[in-house]
């Protein structure tokens, strides 16, 4: 499994110190939010460290650094490869 940095829709401050608040996209479309904890996140480029666990051709599966808020959504997503910056 590879760390990869995931180019996320909008970062802001969470409600508490030391996380942010991180909307993303999905291959489906969707859009899913979680509150990331500071070390996963580069506010300033709008990244997301995430696990990728699988790639098949232009989607791959990752695995998110927390839960997402939505309760119908796992922390395994599939996003398109080319939203995924290496390292």
């Amino acid at each position: 499994m590879e760390s990869f940095w995931l180019k996320v829709n909008s970062v802001s401050h969470g409600m508490f110190p030391g996380e942010f608040a991180v909307v993303a996209s999905t291959s489906a479309g969707r859009e899913i939010s979680l509150f990331a904890p500071e070390r996963c996140v580069m506010e300033q480029k709008s990244l997301l460290q995430v696990t990728v666990l699988d790639r098949v051709g232009d989607q791959t599966l990752i695995s998110l650094p927390a839960s997402p808020l939505a309760f119908d959504c796992s922390r395994y997503v599939t996003v398109p490869s080319k939203d995924l910056v290496k390292p």
